[in-house]
């Protein structure tokens, strides 16, 4: 809007703006955990985007019990509507992001966040904690 503004104070033809390009979707891929035994399976579920979903999430049918979710994304940080999983179905997430896998689960009524391969930076540390306290305030009111 200010581009456009500046466009028709300079006088430059309107011709001349360009429509805004909305951010690109953040890349997601999960997957339903099929846990047997020792062994997890990964099932694809093309259709389940926890990024872009419904506020209610409706679990993949995949012709087992899923016992978590995990999802390939560019960032490692949990987003603010990951929660909704383990509040409405009570299961842990994980997130790849390259070298890193975080889990996201609740335990004893506290959400965790754990790290099961590579390194937190700095900033990834200060936005996880950001998301924490956004996830307080959502299970409040849905309490």
């Amino acid at each position: 809007m200010i581009s456009l503004m500046l466009l028709l104070a300079s006088g430059a033809p309107q011709a001349a703006a360009s429509a805004p390009v909305p951010p690109a979707a953040p890349a997601e891929r999960c997957m339903a955990m099929i846990t047997a035994g020792d062994t997890v399976r990964l099932v694809e579920t093309p259709q389940f985007k926890l990024l872009q979903g419904p506020q209610r999430l409706v679990l993949p049918k995949v012709g087992a019990t899923i016992s978590g979710v995990e999802c390939v994304r560019d960032d490692i940080v949990p987003a603010s509507g990951d929660i909704r999983l383990l509040l409405q179905h009570g299961l842990p997430l994980f997130i790849v992001a390259g070298q890193k896998v975080l889990v996201l689960s609740i335990v004893d009524g506290q959400v965790q966040v754990q790290m099961m391969r590579g390194v937190l930076d700095d900033g990834e540390r200060v936005r996880i904690v950001t998301v924490l306290g956004e996830y307080e305030k959502q299970a409040g009111r849905q309490g």
